[in-house]
């Protein structure tokens, strides 16, 4: 089949068209939008609800995504090796990495609930001088994260069975009909509107847990109706060599979200320290960004899931063009956010709080005046971010894992950690935006050495499968 495509210059410009990108990648990039709107919601509601809670978000929120990055990171690997063995033409072998995420699933998530009582106690430590009505809203909404996160787990292995086949639509519905629980719910439980009762930032972390519940159920029913078609994809399968292949590549790609999620939550805890104001105004600027980063790395994703649908079937001369028309996607997208944010940072800024009077409004006007410098910064990573996640994308598909994760943990100690860590030591308003800028550094660096990476083929040597 692959020499055939060489021959054959029609078979490579069907297999590396627009058409075959977008169509994988349009229900991913509605999947990434409707996740970012439920998290825009999801904080817009509760910065009118309480700025205190709102911060906690922010930080709880993040922290909880970083240690659930690692473990979904690592089942989501699933994706990568159905759709090698869907471009291989391997359809027996399709459940299998389906069944060892499960499995895999069913122990990470039980090990992240088991340890929650000592992981809440983060927010606690003297060092980040956390003010104590924000350590106790960081509790109370990192425990429902872990929850959500956990059962979370679940579906990230069920779908990778449609994602690694292109078939990205039923993976959006099941996002979207979760998500939309989550914004739904969130207005009730926040506030207490209907028959519901007030719960604030408690209500914010179980509307996420009933989201995700949702979508796990439509999951498991999409994966029913699936076995019409492909005999024998429900008889439970534990195959050691499959699970040892997902470990052996699937850790590292967890790794790599899971540092450059704590890289990310370091910040945010770090900010802290200079006040609720401060740390509100970063969760504004990172809850923005949102927009650009899901869509991004839901792209960039798809591009994935079409290079390693190719490296299965050997057609490695088409990878580079495929690589090339994502960036061409990823980067239009995130240049048409840019100038939005840099013509309306008001009006985005604008939706988080507002005049209600039990709102403390000379802490609100300081969230906004800081968030409008965040923002400004936010807008200088937005491009380098897309080149970042679509080679980092494409070499984790290719199994390049190790060598992403290795990379993405020196670069956030060296920029998004240590750096923070010095000038938390010095006074000033300064201080605080030249901690938020870190992370700039952080994807400029990442995007230099990934496209190295890349172009230099050293992954052509990765198996992914057998």
């Amino acid at each position: 089949m692959g020499s055939n495509a060489t021959l054959n210059p029609m078979i490579d410009q069907e297999n590396t068209s627009y058409r075959r990108i977008l169509r994988i990648a349009l229900p991913m990039v509605v999947q990434g939008l409707i996740f970012a709107a439920m998290l825009l919601t999801d904080r817009i509601f509760v910065s009118h609800y309480d700025l205190v809670s709102f911060a906690a978000v922010g930080t709880a929120g993040d922290l909880a995504l970083a240690i659930g990055f690692f473990f979904n990171g690592t089942i989501a690997f699933a994706n990568d090796m159905v759709a090698q063995y869907y471009g291989a033409e391997r359809k027996n072998m399709l459940a299998s990495p389906v069944w060892a995420g499960l499995f895999l699933a069913l122990v990470f998530g039980a090990f992240m609930i088991i340890t929650l009582p000592i992981s809440r106690e983060f927010f606690a430590l003297p060092f980040f001088d956390h003010s104590e009505l924000l350590v106790q809203e960081e509790k109370t909404y990192f425990s429902y994260m872990i929850v959500m996160q956990s059962v979370g787990l679940i579906q990230f292995a069920l779908v990778a069975f449609f994602i690694g086949r292109g078939k990205t639509l039923f993976s959006m519905i099941v996002a979207v009909v979760g998500n939309l629980v989550n914004i739904v719910m969130d207005y009730f439980l926040i506030f207490g509107n209907g028959i519901f009762p007030e719960m604030g930032i408690a209500g914010a972390g179980l509307a996420s847990v009933l989201g995700v519940i949702t979508s796990v159920t439509f999951a498991i029913i999409f994966f029913l109706f699936a076995s019409r078609e492909f005999k024998g994809i429900l008889r439970p399968r534990f195959e050691p060599d499959i699970i040892k292949r997902m470990l052996k590549f699937g850790v590292p790609a967890g790794l790599k979200l899971g540092l450059e999620a704590t890289g990310y939550a370091f910040l945010l805890i770090a900010l802290g320290k200079f006040g609720d104001a401060t740390v509100a105004a970063a969760g504004i600027g990172y809850g923005l960004q949102n927009f650009v980063y899901m869509p991004v790395v839901s792209m960039a994703t798809a591009g994935a899931v079409v290079v390693a649908q190719e490296r299965g079937a050997n057609r490695l001369h088409n990878l580079n063009v495929i690589v090339r028309r994502v960036l061409i996607l990823t980067v239009s997208y995130a240049s048409i956010m840019l100038l939005i944010f840099v013509l309306i940072p008001d009006f985005l800024i604008a939706l988080y709080g507002s005049g209600e009077e039990h709102l403390d409004l000379e802490l609100l006007d300081e969230t906004k005046r800081i968030a409008r410098y965040f923002l400004m910064i936010t807008g200088l990573w937005l491009i380098p971010d897309a080149f970042f996640n679509v080679y980092m994308q494409a070499l984790k598909a290719l199994g390049d894992g190790r060598y992403l994760s290795s990379r993405i943990a020196v670069t956030v100690l060296f920029t998004m950690i240590l750096p923070p860590l010095i000038l938390m030591n010095f006074t000033g308003e300064w201080v605080q935006y030249a901690i938020y800028l870190t992370a700039v550094a952080y994807v400029v660096i990442l995007w230099v050495l990934f496209n190295a990476r890349y172009r230099s083929g050293k992954w052509k040597g990765h198996k992914v499968i057998d």
